[in-house]
């Protein structure tokens, strides 16, 4: 079958993340270790093909494709994979001891816990939370988070797509394919609004109106918060959809003073430049993972407020 592969190469990845430092803003293809060509289709038994209908570019894909993932998640990938785990797909036919009949529509989990290659379960998949295995680099059919050809892990930028049942979800018939591909960003930022829900009286920032960003508004107000939500957004359509999507406010702050203003502190001004803040938010979800938003997070965060920092991962080099 075709599919867009990704190969190990350190010198086209550095080559890549040579050229996104000069041009940002453009995709080198020639030089990214991508290509579009014909692999097996080699499911393990018992795994159920699907046929992928539709699948989203995540900007972990991008960014490996720039170069700009780190390499220190290269132990969680089985290189070459094929990309693609934003997936929405078709049970392509009746498999045993799976209850999705052919032609269902699917959402697909990408991990691969310990259950599913064949491992004692972790302290963390004993507790039911598979999404933190501890052995995601481990032993097995495959590693846990994005498996490489053999056995099929990431294949939503392929013809045919393998699966365990236990990582299908099925699509209600009113929600959209369109719809349907944004459960997997959905769920990265479900969990932690999950796991950190504010009180009705909290002051809560999200840095970054992207994807994720436009998530988290979502969530919060779907499940009901009442908090007040402030946005950082870059780009004017983004403050916008924040806004239609609940926000109560969008801050702009080009230095730290104008993000003091914002949160309603005090700015406190030190000798080398910087400045401190005093006061700010009692919750911050960082949905831009640089190593600037995670120092602005902390010091927009009131004496004992809570910070979620993280972006989405993926395997480089």
């Amino acid at each position: 079958m075709k599919a867009l592969v990704y190969r190990r190469s350190i010198p086209r990845y550095l080559a890549c993340a040579a050229a996104s430092r000069l041009f940002p803003r453009r995709f080198f293809p020639t030089l990214a270790p991508l290509e579009l060509t014909t692999v097996p289709f080699d499911p393990p038994k018992g795994w159920v093909a699907l046929t992928p209908r539709l699948c989203g570019i995540c900007g972990s894909d991008l960014g490996l494709l720039k170069g700009l993932e780190s390499p220190l998640l290269e132990p969680y990938a089985s290189l070459p994979f094929i990309l693609g785990h934003e997936m929405v797909a078709t049970v392509a036919e009746d498999t045993p001891g799976c209850d999705l009949p052919a032609g269902t529509r699917v959402v697909v989990e990408p991990g691969l816990p310990c259950a599913v290659r064949g491992l004692p379960p972790c302290r963390a998949c004993q507790e039911g939370h598979y999404n933190r295995c501890e052995r995601i680099s481990g032993r097995g059919s495959a590693r846990g988070f994005v498996s490489g050809l053999h056995p099929p892990g990431r294949r939503g930028h392929g013809r045919t797509h393998g699966r365990p049942s236990s990582r299908l979800v099925p699509i209600p018939d009113t929600l959209s394919d369109e719809d349907a591909v944004l459960t997997d960003s959905l769920a990265s930022a479900l969990q932690p609004v999950l796991e950190h829900f504010p009180a009705d009286d909290a002051l809560v920032l999200v840095t970054g109106a992207g994807i994720l960003g436009q998530h988290v508004v979502r969530s919060l107000r779907g499940l009901g918060s009442r908090a007040r939500i402030l946005v950082t957004a870059r780009h004017g359509k983004q403050a916008d959809l924040a806004t239609a999507g609940g926000a109560d406010g969008i801050v702009r702050a080009r230095t730290r003073a104008d993000l003091a203003t914002a949160l309603g502190a005090r700015f406190v001004p030190t000798s080398l430049g910087g400045g401190n803040i005093e006061g700010g938010a009692d919750i911050v979800f960082d949905c831009v993972g640089s190593s600037r938003t995670f120092e602005d997070g902390l010091l927009s965060l009131r004496a004992g407020g809570h910070l979620r920092h993280g972006r989405r991962r993926s395997a480089a080099a």
